[in-house]
């Protein structure tokens, strides 16, 4: 029997990069972009990444669940209401269905946000955690 794939053994991240944003009705958020690039010989759908936020001593704070391919400008995440940008990052297709056929070694962007932060914010990793193959 071989082993079953679970969906991210060949999906990998780069070019990550976390900044605060404050939000005219969440306060502060966390921020993390970056990019997933598709290592599989065929074409992948639904994306998905987990991001974790750390506390001091490697203490885990926060975790997120995300769909890649979904991207909020900094004017959105300013301006939007929390509940609207975390049902924005939910959507499995991605923006304009680009988290749907990622192409072998395509790329498309990735962005996790974090609300009600920890005041001892210490460190984050992301993860993908799956995708389905076309």
């Amino acid at each position: 029997t071989g082993v079953i794939d679970p969906g991210y053994l060949k999906i990998t991240t780069h070019d990550v990069r976390s900044k605060f944003i404050d939000n005219n009705k969440g306060g502060r958020l966390f921020v993390i972009t970056g990019e997933v690039t598709n290592e599989y010989p065929n074409q992948r759908s639904f994306i998905s990444l987990t991001g974790k936020l750390y506390a001091k001593e490697k203490v885990l704070a926060q975790t997120e669940n995300i769909f890649a391919g979904n991207f909020l400008s900094d004017i959105d995440l300013t301006q939007m209401d929390l509940a609207s940008v975390y049902q924005r990052l939910q959507n499995k297709n991605g923006d304009n269905n680009i988290n749907k056929g990622v192409k072998p070694m395509g790329n498309i962007p990735v962005m996790i946000v974090f609300s009600d932060l920890p005041e001892d914010l210490a460190e984050f990793t992301i993860e993908v955690t799956g995708s389905v193959a076309e």
